[in-house]
């Protein structure tokens, strides 16, 4: 999946542009953001926080096609869907093969031992 949001942010945004980001990204008020926004996505129950009010960066033209790439989930999903294609397929190989009955058997063995 990060794989997939790195791409988003290299198609979105120039070189200057993810520059920018990094460096509003690392300033104080950058962290400061992240930090509220992380705190924000772990609180739960009715009185979760609604996350940080954006900056002003994120006002400008590159703060929201960072938001942009940020939000557009379709190429992480699409390497997720691959690899779980992927995963499947090696499951039932190792189904079909009588790998997994094998490990099961010896795991089993390592248990009354």
């Amino acid at each position: 999946m990060e794989d997939g949001f790195t791409e988003n942010l290299s198609v979105a945004l120039t070189l200057a542009e993810l520059q920018r980001a990094q460096r509003f990204l690392e300033s104080p008020a950058g962290k400061t953001y992240i930090s509220e926004l992380g705190r924000s996505m772990t609180a739960t129950g009715p009185s979760a926080d609604t996350g940080p009010i954006d900056p002003p960066y994120f006002r400008t033209p590159a703060g929201k096609k960072l938001l942009a790439a940020w939000a557009d989930h379709s190429r992480a999903d699409e390497r997720l869907k691959a690899w779980s294609s992927d995963m499947q397929v090696s499951v039932r190989e190792a189904v079909q093969s009588g790998e997994i009955a094998r490990m099961t058997k010896e795991f089993r063995a390592s248990l009354i031992k």
